[in-house]
């Protein structure tokens, strides 16, 4: 029988503030079970969609995702965001694995 894989899941919140990310990376960390750390961004999509002067539609609280607004979600995602939680992840001597397109790890 298979180990059950858990899906933690952290908001862009917390990967943007070290306060909230190290405390919440030392507990992912010391959980001896097989798991996956996913992260948001949404807050950080919405800014720099704002500084590129491109428009963010919502709908009940959801993100209506254009060409343009893929490309920044991927731009902060699978870029700023990602790289801040695997930085954090290799700084607290663990071996993430970046699964962000060409420069996965």
């Amino acid at each position: 029988m298979r180990p059950a894989l858990h899906i933690v899941k952290i908001g862009g919140k917390v990967v943007d503030e070290p306060a909230l990310l190290t405390p919440m990376l030392q507990a992912f960390l010391s959980d001896p079970r097989l798991k996956i750390l996913v992260h948001g961004g949404g807050k950080g999509a919405t800014q720099l969609a704002e500084k590129l002067g491109v428009p963010t539609l919502m709908v009940n609280g959801r993100r209506i995702t254009d060409e343009a607004t893929l490309d920044i979600a991927v731009m902060v995602y699978a870029g700023l965001f990602n790289k801040k939680l695997v930085s954090a992840l290799q700084a607290a001597v663990a071996t993430p694995w970046d699964s962000a397109g060409p420069t996965a790890t």
